[in-house]
Parts: C-alpha cells; structure tokens; sequence
C-alpha cells in the first residue's frame, strides 16, 4: 500500500465496518479522556502542594496501575472481549466521576484516590482493545487497518487531550476536565456494548471455576515463557516505551543546556514527538501489502537511536524538532508493526493479556527510561549521554530484531488472492483474521487437468477444494448430481462428519483449485461457532439420504 489512495483505503475499510467504526471512535475519546484527565490530575496537585505533590501524584497513578494492567486485561480473555471493554469504559467514568467529586468537595484526598484508580482503569482499555480488533476483522489487510487507525486516533487524543483539557482548566478548573472525560467514557460503553448484541462474532469463552481463575490471570505470563517469539516482540515494545521515556526528560534537559529557551520549546519538542508518533502509525499502513515486515521493524529501530547521536551534534530549534518527530515516527512505527504480528501469531484466547502485560510493561519502561536518563545525563555531558542511549538502544533492538526473525515471528504476509478465495466462501468468512491468515498461509494451489478425479467416493477425507477456475462434476455411485463452479467448493462432508468420501469429484476441464488440509480445515472451522454452524449445514445439505 503507497500514496494518498492507500492511506485513504485503510481509513475506508475502517468506516465501513459498524463494529470497527464503533470501537474507533470509543477509543478516540477514550485518548482524550486519558490525556486530559492526565493533566488536570497534575495541575490539581501542583496548586495544590507545588512540585513535590505532583511528582507524588505520578508515582500513586502509575505503581497501582504498571502491577494492574497485567492481570486486569486477563478479563478480556475470560469474558466477551466486548462485554469486558464496555465495562472497563464503565469503571473509568466511574473513577473520573469519583475524582471530580474529590475536587468539588474540596476533599484532596478523596481526589487522589479518583485519580489513581482513574490511571488504573485506563490501562486495561488498550490491551482488551489488542484483542478485539482481530475478532472483528476478517482479512489480515482490514487487521492492519484496524490498528492503523487506533494507533492514529491513539497519537490525535494524545496531541488535543491536554490542549482541551487546558482550555477547560482555563476556563474552570481540574473538575470540569474529569467530569467531561467521565460522559466521554460513559458514551465510549455504550458505542462498546452496540458492538456485538447478539453475540455472534465472539466465542463465548469458557467459564472457570474459583480454582482456576488465578491460573487464567497468569496465563499471559506462561505464552511468553514458551513463545520465544512473542517475547522478543513484547521486549521491542519496551524498548520503544524506554525512549519515549527518555524522549520526555531529555525535551527538558535539552532546551536548558541547547536552546536557553523555555516551556514553549519544550512543548514543541514534545509536540513534535507526537506528530512523528502519529505519521509513524499512518507509516505502518504498508504493512497490509508488504512481504517484508522485517523492514518495518528495522527502519523503526534505527529511528530510535540514530536521533539520539544527531541530537548531540545539534544546537537549534529546527533539527531539533526533526529529531524528535523521527523518534516519535520510530516507535509509533515499531509499536504498530509488533502488535500487528503479536495479534497474527497469539492465540486469540491469550491475546488481552499478553496485551495486559505490554500495556505494564511499556508504562515501567517508560519511568526507567526517565530515570536512567536522569543519572546518565547527570554523570556526563549531555552529547556524551546522548551517544551512550543511542548504542544501548540500538544494540536492544537488534537484539530483539534478530529474536524476531529467528523464531519466525516476521513472516510476510499472504498472498492476498488466497485471502480473497477464503473469504468468498461462507464457511471461512465469519473467521477472525488470525484464523484466516494461519489457514491462508497453509493453504495450496493446485492445478487440475481435465477428467482427472480430484477426489474418489469412499477414500478417506484429506482436505476441502475450493475451486479458483474451472468446472467440476460430482457423482454419488456413478450417478450425475451436481456440477461445482467458481467461487464454490467442495470435500466438506467428509470432514465435519467424519465420514469417507460420499461422492467423486472430476474435473470437466483444465482447472484449479485451493486445497485446504483437513487438520488445517478442522482447527479453523470448530474454533468459531459461525464457521462450524456453516459448515455443518453445508455439508447436511448435500449428505445423501
């Protein structure tokens, strides 16, 4: 995918799709909720107690919620993904209501307790978010679409969020920024809770009893213990979390010690980072088309350091501003990129948590990075530190480039044509996008000649042909009974009954076909009710009686 048309694509698919469309547009407010209510917390407290209780304020918003977010994204997994976000945009408005109440009553504390729990509840959304979007797309292209899009309302909401929520402060005070972020959330759970109504798109996950329930929490946990691949992909999200940690002290450090200048610079360099951050995500669009994911995570690496070496040779605005909009563009690039392959590769019964565990993650990694920052740049001049982040960056995300490729987590795309075929017919088209690909990148071309028999009345079941070109007839003891055109298939009863070949299927002329696998057709299709429902209707419709 390149040019305007592309990226407009992308969007497109996005707002054609009610679900995708809902769940966007939810989380776009959610951003600005985030990002506002972020602000107002610390403006709060620095009127408040001044400098010390603000820092306090950071350190009660982001410890409860770095333990949280792993085991509370485990919800996303055990309930309907769909259910279990909605009721997360419940608790969040709940939180922020709370806060606003603290400020309105003049009760700090009760205030503070608001706040925490608000910081709280808002990492749960993005990882329960990573696990829906591969249920309610279809092909792997409208996938990438689908994170493209959160990922660019993502960086929005973080661009305009505290510059309204400044304007409210302005205007009024913190409360007025907590309890509009509160409606933004409320409206966000019912835009969830429309999703789905009837529940046909998500399998209905299995309920636990009390005793296993802390084994499911911990689940994420032992993906990653097995899955070497999944961890290095985890592990180059932090390594982006660690330089937009950096990025964030070093904005200050380096208009004091660079540009003499004062918080206009800092905010531009801030700004800029963010704007880098969203034309990353939009950047990330190629992936619906490439072959060659491994050039996605390694532009995106080299962005996070190399700014870090040109930023200690550089002493004015512009550059500057340059700099920090390709560190924003680096890992917004590498952040989208991973989850994309992380939500293709993770069953998708894992996926929130493994989310839940990126989500702490990144947020932990983004205070280390300011904390190191801080006694690297302390220790030595700032050019020198620079230099020092840059080659440490640089060898963790070759580190984790070369985890990634050795354990086949970057593999390409696939062919699209056969997505296409896949999703034509009615049995795969209610599956999730990982299910698609994963039976798509399985799946074989095979040419027929004319006459020949594709398949022979009472032989063992092997597979499903789905025909691409050509004709097909089909006998049951030698007897005529159907003929088998593009855009149909056939050898399913055998499968979803478990039964020999009821009939022989021959080649009227030169043809071919898409051949399924029979383990390959089983694990897609008994793994999502729809898909199964299809199959076994198609395959009574045509059993003989």
């Amino acid at each position: 995918m390149s040019g305007t048309h592309g990226r407009l694509d992308v969007i497109r698919r996005v707002v054609r799709a009610p679900e995708l469309r809902r769940l966007e547009a939810a989380f776009f407010g959610f951003s600005l909720a985030e990002n506002a209510t972020w602000l107002a917390a610390l403006v709060y407290a620095f009127e408040r107690t001044g400098i010390g209780g603000a820092g306090l304020l950071v350190v009660l918003q982001l410890l409860p919620a770095v333990v949280a977010a792993p085991f509370a994204a485990s919800a996303g997994d055990r309930f309907r993904p769909d259910r279990a976000l909605a009721f997360g945009y419940v608790v969040q408005a709940a939180a922020m209501a709370l806060a606003a109440v603290g400020m309105a009553a003049g009760l700090p504390a009760l205030a503070y307790v608001g706040a925490a729990a608000t910081a709280t509840a808002v990492t749960f959304t993005r990882p329960v978010m990573g696990a829906l979007l591969p249920a309610v797309t279809h092909a792997p292209s409208d996938l990438v679409a689908a994170n493209v899009v959160s990922g660019s309302v993502g960086e929005i909401g973080a661009l305009l969020g505290p510059v309204i929520g400044g304007v409210l402060i302005g205007v009024g005070s913190p409360t007025w920024v907590f309890v509009a972020a509160a409606v933004v959330s409320g409206l966000g759970a019912v835009l969830v809770a429309r999703v789905d109504r009837d529940g046909a798109l998500f399998v209905r996950p299995t309920q636990l009893g009390s005793g296993a329930v802390v084994a499911h929490v911990l689940g994420g946990f032992r993906v990653l213990r097995r899955d070497a691949g999944i961890r290095a992909l985890v592990g180059l999200t932090a390594v982006g979390a660690l330089v937009i940690g950096t990025a964030d002290l070093l904005a200050v450090v380096f208009v004091d010690a660079r540009l003499a200048g004062g918080g206009g610079q800092v905010g531009a360099l801030a700004g800029s980072l963010g704007l880098g951050a969203l034309a990353g995500a939009v950047a990330a669009s190629g992936l619906a088309t490439t072959r060659r994911i491994g050039w996605y995570f390694g532009v995106g690496g080299l962005l996070l350091g190399i700014p870090f070496v040109a930023l200690a040779a550089i002493d004015s605005v512009g550059p500057a501003l340059a700099a920090f909009a390709a560190l924003g563009l680096g890992e917004a690039l590498l952040m989208t990129t991973a989850s994309v392959v992380i939500q293709r590769r993770c069953d998708m019964t894992n996926l929130a948590r493994i989310f839940g565990i990126v989500e702490g993650l990144r947020m932990g990694a983004i205070a280390v990075g300011s904390t190191l920052f801080s006694v690297v740049a302390a220790r030595w001049t700032l050019g020198r530190a620079l230099v020092v982040v840059a080659a440490a960056v640089l060898l963790l995300v070759l580190v984790g480039c070369v985890r990634v490729v050795a354990t086949g987590a970057g593999q390409p795309m696939v062919d699209p044509a056969i997505v296409e075929r896949l999703l034509a017919d009615p049995i795969f088209a209610p599956l999730p996008a990982p299910a698609i690909e994963r039976a798509a990148r399985r799946a074989e071309r095979r040419s027929v000649a004319a006459g020949t028999s594709v398949i022979t009345q009472g032989e063992p079941g092997d597979g499903y042909y789905l025909v691409v070109a050509g004709r097909f007839e089909v006998f049951i003891d030698g007897e005529l009974r159907r003929v088998v055109e593009h855009e149909a298939g056939f050898g399913e009863i055998a499968l979803v009954r478990d039964l020999p070949r009821t009939a022989t299927v021959v080649a009227v002329a030169d043809g071919e076909v898409l051949f399924v696998g029979r383990e390959e057709f089983l694990e897609a299709v008994t793994g999502h009710p729809r898909s199964f429902v299809t199959a076994a209707a198609v395959a009574d419709d045509y059993l003989p009686h």
